[in-house]
């Protein structure tokens, strides 16, 4: 015979609305003690499936069921829209209703936009093209946006060096002597258009330690339950 599993980690389904959830009673009662309450000896009453039924948003509780496992709170960004406010709204609603203290506070702090940090810099630069197609280009991180600020364009004639010696745009006859003597094709003038003026760069990074719950403070929350959570056998 089967011994039966211990209390903290026992297997747990939840009916939230009309979604499913299946986690142990060690992830729902360490915060929470609305859960806390409702897994007690005394709680809430099971449906014919076994499961718990809970009148909330399933959608939502997607979100509290995964801060509830890992203490990871959440962070709801887009690049182009920036943050989901009425997202954080609704789901410090949520995190009332279950008494989940540390992250009520997290959500009403509005922490999450310590998390997501942008940086702008700025710096001089301009780039060169012939007869149109560019030739240099500008390389940067995917978490970096690039803009031109202050632009204006500057019509000059220039040397190119078919070897592409930058040392030799500024000495003809040392690019003319250097290919003669290998019997190599001579460089040409050419008409470039310069491009002058600012970059701008955006530059978007997430703080990972800010939506992170520390060991200690996690462990920690046993202390801010109601007697329910203890159990005595």
């Amino acid at each position: 015979m089967n011994s039966p599993e211990p209390v903290h980690t026992a297997k747990v389904t939840l009916q939230v609305g009309e979604r499913q959830f299946n986690t142990t009673r060690e992830n729902l009662v360490r915060e929470s003690p609305f859960f806390a309450a409702l897994l007690s000896e005394n709680g809430g009453h099971t449906q014919q499936d076994g499961s718990y039924f809970v009148d909330a948003d399933g959608d939502l509780f997607e979100h509290i069921l995964r801060y509830l496992r890992r203490g990871v709170y959440p962070i709801f960004y887009d690049k182009l829209k920036g943050h989901d406010y009425a997202l954080y709204l609704a789901l410090l609603q949520e995190a009332k209703y279950f008494g989940i203290e540390l992250l009520q506070n997290w959500l009403e702090n509005k922490n999450y936009l310590q998390a997501v940090k942008i940086t702008y810099t700025y710096e001089g630069a301009h780039d060169k093209t012939e007869n149109g197609p560019p030739v240099a280009s500008l390389t940067t991180p995917a978490n970096t946006e690039v803009e031109w600020l202050n632009i204006h364009f500057r019509a000059e004639k220039g040397w190119i060096c078919p070897h592409e010696i930058s040392s030799h745009r500024l000495d003809v006859g040392k690019c003319v002597m250097y290919s003669r003597n290998r019997g190599e094709i001579q460089g040409r003038y050419a008409h470039y258009t310069t491009r002058e003026g600012f970059i701008k760069k955006c530059t978007t990074t997430f703080d990972n330690s800010v939506c992170t719950l520390s060991p200690a403070i996690l462990s920690d929350t046993e202390s801010l339950l109601p007697p329910p959570y203890i159990r005595e056998e």
